[in-house]
């Protein structure tokens, strides 16, 4: 497994989640809260894994005081160390979706939010994301071509017709629940803003 430090394309701490995010993104931000709110609520869980937890946001400010045990795993060491610094209660440790290090039906209910576009063999981690959850999934992607055109909106990437530059793979709204159901039956879905978000069950 090879550690991997954050690339020039992103930032420590992603924009959206800082104070001084502009309108549009403090927008879709809060859609995008919203959605993840409504699938926790209907996935009942005592321990839940975030896979590719980056610099802990979602663990502190959704996860953290909400379950009985929870922890993440990143590859990006800079993030996972900025994670340490401003959790306190979640173990986060550096893990490879392609093998992730834990047993199986390890956890209730795994996440894996904006990960998924940057992963080398996306099948790969799919089926590790099903054998190491007991019962749920949560999964979020790009909702391509959508997410293009917002770029593209905000002037960002036009070289590259509005693709983020780390996204190596893409899915449209249906391709995404088409894929997430070769292992898990998909029970809900949701199309906040720019992105698709899926839940699952084992």
């Amino acid at each position: 497994m090879t550690d991997r430090q954050s690339s020039p394309n992103m930032g420590l701490l992603q924009k959206k989640y800082e104070a001084d995010a502009g309108r549009l993104a403090r927008f879709a931000t809060a859609r995008f809260y919203r959605a993840l709110s409504a699938m926790l609520a209907q996935a009942p869980a005592r321990t839940v894994f975030d896979a590719g937890c980056g610099e802990g946001h979602i663990l502190r400010e959704f996860l953290d005081e909400r379950y009985d045990s929870v922890y993440g795993a990143d590859l990006d060491t800079a993030r996972l160390d900025y994670a340490r610094q401003q959790q306190t209660n979640a173990p986060v440790f550096c893990g490879d979706l392609h093998h992730i290090p834990l047993p199986d039906d390890a956890v209730d209910l795994v996440l894996c939010l904006e990960v998924l576009e940057h992963v080398g063999q996306p099948e790969i981690a799919l089926r590790e994301l099903h054998r190491v959850t007991r019962r749920y999934a949560i999964l979020s992607v790009p909702n391509e071509p959508f997410w293009r055109m917002g770029n593209m909106a905000r002037g960002a990437y036009l070289r590259d017709w509005g693709n983020t530059p780390e996204h190596i793979n893409h899915w449209s709204y249906w391709g995404f629940k088409r894929f997430v159901g070769q292992h898990f039956r998909v029970i809900a879905s949701a199309t906040p803003v720019t992105w698709t978000f899926v839940l699952a069950e084992k």
